[in-house]
Parts: C-alpha cells; sequence; structure tokens
C-alpha cells in the first residue's frame, strides 16, 4: 500500500513536472510569438516593397520605352498631347497659329480650312471631324519632335489634330490631312488600329487630294496593276522606299481607292466607315 502511495505521488510529480515545462513552452512561445509576427510581417512587408518598386520601374521603363517609339515612328501624336501648350496663338475659332503670324496669313489659313472642308463635302458629304488645327512655318516650334514641313494628322486618347507646315499651305494638303481625321472620327482610333491599312486611310485622303504629281499616269503603270498596294498595311510598308517609289505608293492607292469608290459609290464612304466602327471586317466592307 506504501509502496502504491509512493508511486502515485511520484507519477504526480512527474505530471506537474511536464506541466510546468508545456507551461515554460507555452510561456516562451507567448513572449517569442510577437517577435516572430512581427519578423515576418517585416520581411513579407520588404519583399512586397521590392515587387512592387520592381512593377513600377517596369511600367515606367515600358511607358517611356512606348513614349519614345510613338515619339519616332508617330511624332504627330505625341505632337497632339503638347498642341496647345507649344508657342501658338489661337484664333476666333481654335486654329492655332504663330504668333508672328500676319493678318493676312491668318485669314488666308481660316480661308484654307473652309475651302478644304467644302471640298470633302463635295465629294463625300459634309465633314463631322472637329480636330485642333495648327499651322507653323519653323520647325523648332515643337522641338524636340520632328514634324512634317507639308502635313500631318495624329490622334492620340481623345485628341485629334491636323499640324500644317510651311510647305502645306494650300487646299490640296490641308484636305488630305482633314480628310484623315474624317476616317478616325468614324471609324474610331482603336477601329482604325486594328483593322485599317494605311493603304487605305491614304488613298481616301488621297481622293481629296488633287496634286498632280500623284495622278496615275501610263509610265507610272496601269489601273490594273494597282491592287499590288493593298499589301502595304502598315506605314512602315507604306513609307518605305526612294522619293519616286513613296510617291508611286501614294498615286497607286489614290487610284485602289477611287476604283473601288466607283463601284460603291462615294457618298454610300461614311456608312461604310460606321460599319468597321460597328466592328465588320474591313476586307468585308471593302472588298474589291
Amino acid at each position: 500500500m506504501i509502496k502504491a502511495i509512493g508511486r502515485f505521488v511520484l507519477l504526480a510529480k512527474s505530471v506537474i513536472h511536464a506541466r510546468a515545462i508545456v507551461f515554460c513552452i507555452i510561456g516562451e512561445a507567448a513572449i517569442a510569438l510577437p517577435h516572430m509576427l512581427a519578423l515576418e510581417k517585416n520581411r513579407i512587408m520588404r519583399t512586397f516593397k521590392r515587387k512592387i518598386r520592381a512593377a513600377l520601374a517596369a511600367v515606367i521603363g515600358l511607358g517611356t520605352t512606348t513614349f519614345l517609339y510613338a515619339a519616332y515612328t508617330s511624332p504627330s501624336d505625341i505632337v497632339c498631347l503638347f498642341v496647345r501648350s507649344a508657342a501658338l496663338e489661337s484664333l476666333p475659332d481654335g486654329t492655332l497659329v504663330e504668333p508672328s503670324s500676319s493678318e493676312s496669313e491668318r485669314a488666308m489659313f481660316l480661308e484654307l480650312q473652309s475651302q478644304a472642308k467644302a471640298r470633302i463635302e463635295k465629294i463625300f458629304g459634309a465633314p463631322r471631324a472637329h480636330p485642333i488645327v495648327a499651322f507653323f512655318r519653323e520647325s523648332r516650334t515643337f522641338w524636340p519632335l520632328s514634324v512634317n514641313n507639308y502635313g500631318s494628322s495624329g490622334a492620340i486618347g481623345n485628341t485629334s489634330c491636323v499640324i500644317i507646315g510651311p510647305k502645306g499651305q494650300h487646299v490640296d494638303v490641308v484636305a488630305h490631312e482633314l480628310m484623315h481625321q474624317e476616317l478616325h472620327e468614324r471609324i474610331g482610333s482603336w477601329r482604325m488600329f486594328t483593322e485599317v491599312p494605311v493603304w487605305f486611310d491614304e488613298g481616301v485622303a488621297m481622293q481629296v487630294d488633287f496634286r498632280p504629281q500623284y495622278t496615275l499616269l501610263k509610265k507610272a503603270g496601269s489601273a490594273s496593276n494597282t491592287g499590288e498596294i493593298r499589301a502595304l498595311k502598315s506605314v512602315r510598308q507604306f513609307n518605305h522606299g526612294n522619293d519616286e517609289e513613296i510617291t508611286r505608293h501614294y498615286t497607286f492607292a489614290k487610284t485602289e481607292v477611287a476604283q473601288w469608290l466607283d463601284n460603291v459609290g462615294r457618298y454610300d464612304l461614311y456608312k461604310r466607315f460606321e460599319r468597321i466602327r460597328a466592328g465588320e471586317k474591313f476586307d468585308v466592307v471593302v472588298a474589291r
């Protein structure tokens, strides 16, 4: 009996000792756990911050690269972002001109736009686009961007613009660039980018551009072989070559679109723009 009691006492002491150890471990853990959690939280935050910084650097790098690429390949689009900040004055109708422009020049700029819009309306119907229009004589007006000394048309976001240089201050160039804007207005920038090839964009603009060097002559080819221009879908393809080759591209694009319009009707053009905007494929809407 005494031995049994002794064993029981030993067992009880063992249990008490074990419980003390457990409580000690739990106590130490309770003390260490907040510190461990704080360390883990700091580690996670450091990792998260590193990832955020890396992601921001990637976005900034991509944005900068995209901006520089756009500035190089399509400076007129970038000019549209800053045209209102350039050293230009605004006429009552919103046309931008250099401060040194004379009164006769300012009147001429307004008259050129009026004549160009009247030409577009006569051939295709009343234009709907209302881009910012700027006339300049000095290329440094848009420095450091390089702008075409004839004319260019750009669109970025909800901003669109036509920039007319010193060599393009006549109705043909102004009408040409305004017609580009009509395509963007009626088709939409995204559908223009994803669906409409450059040969068609330029070919339509050339319908209101009567400069004689872009009239198809027998020595430049015949109406039957202008279809090759349809292979030039990008700006890079269309503008590749020497001056003579690029002039031929514009001439062929003008003739190819003119032949297509003879079949479908010029006054149906705007309706076809709307079909492309609504989701129809370009090749279906502009089938040969």
